[in-house]
């Protein structure tokens, strides 16, 4: 694993984790605590044997060390996934600490300054998708916002959270189907905004580039010539 600075170029090799399950499939997060002026990178270890539970590791740049911190009662929802970064806190989607297939899927945050963990309550499925099969839950930032995109099967909802911290300002962003009425097909599963303008969101399905108006609710295929035919999103912090 590897911090590159994107404006000098220069990068510098983070050493392995001293932790028994450094060869663990793990999920992470990055962030920078602006109290000790340093970067961090948490590692997310899960395990499920008569309770699911996480344990937790946090790199310091400056000290270019790992430290242990308090297990938490969670299981993270996918394996080597990176973190998103909103207000201090990088977040994740997990279930609490039991092996049920049907346990809820909450969000977690990483408060960066405290090295706390907390739950991120959810938006609620809108009315009449109460009972809709809901494949997956995906968490992303737009405009330095929290996003959260419900999966179901052949259509996705876009959250944000327009006021963080503030669990009632979560507000329906787009609705998208992978068909109809379009002409085109979407790969909902990956679907994820990458900007919002004066009522129109920028998405992309990593194959494709779309523009989705919130007034018309009308979708269209974005053509950019050379656009190379599979992209992935980059965040800058």
């Amino acid at each position: 694993m590897y911090l590159w600075n994107t404006y000098t170029r220069e990068y510098k090799r983070i050493p392995n984790s001293n932790s028994s399950t450094k060869n663990v499939r793990a999920a992470f997060g990055f962030g920078y605590n602006d109290t000790t002026k340093d970067y961090q990178v948490v590692r997310i270890v899960s395990f499920c044997d008569e309770n699911c539970h996480s344990e937790v590791e946090v790199y310091s740049l400056g000290e270019n060390l790992w430290r242990r911190i308090e297990d938490i009662p969670y299981k993270i929802s996918e394996e080597k996934v990176t973190g998103k970064l909103v207000s201090g806190a990088v977040h994740w989607i997990a279930t609490r600490s039991n092996k049920s297939l049907r346990s809820p899927r909450i969000g977690i945050a990483y408060d960066i300054k405290g090295e706390k963990f907390r739950e991120v309550p959810l938006p609620s499925p809108l009315p009449g998708y109460e009972s809709a099969c809901l494949l997956n839950i995906n968490i992303t930032t737009l405009e330095g916002c929290l996003c959260v995109l419900l999966h179901y099967s052949g259509f996705v909802h876009g959250w944000i959270m327009e006021d963080y911290g503030n669990w009632g300002s979560w507000s329906l962003l787009f609705h998208i189907g992978a068909r109809a009425p379009y002409r085109f097909n979407i790969d909902t599963d990956v679907l994820a905004p990458l900007s919002f303008r004066v009522g129109a969101i920028l998405l992309s399905d990593q194959n494709h580039l779309y523009l989705y108006d919130k007034v018309s609710y009308s979708v269209i295929r974005v053509k950019i010539e050379n656009l190379p035919k599979r992209h992935l999103r980059a965040v800058k912090l």
